[in-house]
């Protein structure tokens, strides 16, 4: 069975992530203690629509969810789903997978509106991929790609022939209230910045993270992290044993802290191109 890609709610420091002209990320995260309490993955699609309906009620500006929903799950846990998405401001993910994916359409407002370059690097171009269910993407406010290299991120990708945002750049486009633009060259814009095509992941000198338990958003006495979450973009992921890792420069890094690391290179990145440290 296909691990499902979760992410953990949990808040990461940014002392020296973001500048204050920024929405903060957040991260909450699905780790041992959520699993001891709910179980582990697939994890239950109703506690998540709970947890998303908790967040907005706290005014998050908006949310990720790091899950594929490629696929059904039980018809009532998926209504509780579909109903929290279309209630929220929620991006999805997808990637391009040859194996297991499908050939299933993405509506033209999760697309880029430009011609993909003739000489686009052909391991982020695909026909097939793990796309959010129709009912899930109906109200999404954006759908983007997790594709990869150990080092480098693609700011876009290619999917049945149009041009397709990563999630980290849907990230970054909802934190900074702009909308990527891409030159013919491969250059990325959002606003005045310039972003390369390939970004190149610069990670931390640790692998740590600070974040909300996912079991704490539930929990009906727990409310320190209503402040936290305010006005931020929080990334729902997981933090448990039950994922890959990936080799990098810097080790083996679980799959969501790959995923939260690129976000704050690119993040930091933008923020030097745009003279706003």
């Amino acid at each position: 069975m296909r691990v499902l890609v979760c992410i953990v709610i949990g808040l990461l420091s940014l002392q020296t992530g973001l500048a204050a002209s920024l929405s903060p990320f957040v991260f909450v995260m699905i780790d041992s203690q959520t699993e001891a309490v709910y179980g582990s993955l697939p994890f239950n699609r109703a506690l998540v629509a709970t947890a998303i309906d908790k967040l907005t009620a706290a005014k998050a500006k908006g949310i990720i969810i790091k899950f594929f929903y490629d696929l059904p799950s039980t018809e009532t846990n998926d209504r509780l789903l579909e109903q929290s998405i279309c209630a929220a401001p929620v991006a999805l993910q997808a990637s391009l997978n040859d194996g297991e994916g499908a050939t299933n359409g993405l509506e033209a407002k999760f697309q880029v509106d430009a011609v993909p370059m003739q000489d686009f690097p052909t391991l982020f171009r695909g026909d097939k991929a793990l796309i959010p269910l129709q009912r899930f993407r109906r109200c999404a406010r954006a759908v983007g790609f997790v594709d990869a290299t150990s080092s480098e991120i693609p700011l876009v990708e290619v999917y049945l022939g149009k041009l397709v945002k990563s999630l980290q750049l849907v990230a970054l486009e909802m934190a900074s209230n702009q909308q990527a633009q891409v030159e013919p060259s491969g250059v990325v814009r959002l606003g005045k910045t310039r972003l390369d095509l390939m970004h190149p992941i610069v990670f931390p000198n640790t692998n740590s993270l600070s974040y909300i338990p996912f079991h704490e958003v539930l929990s009906d006495t727990t409310k320190t992290w209503q402040a936290k979450v305010q006005q931020s973009i929080v990334i729902l992921g997981y933090d448990g044993k039950n994922i890959h890792s990936i080799e990098t420069t810097a080790g083996p890094l679980a799959a969501h802290h790959f995923f939260i690391f690129s976000l704050m290179s690119l993040a930091k990145a933008y923020e030097k191109e745009n003279g706003t440290r």
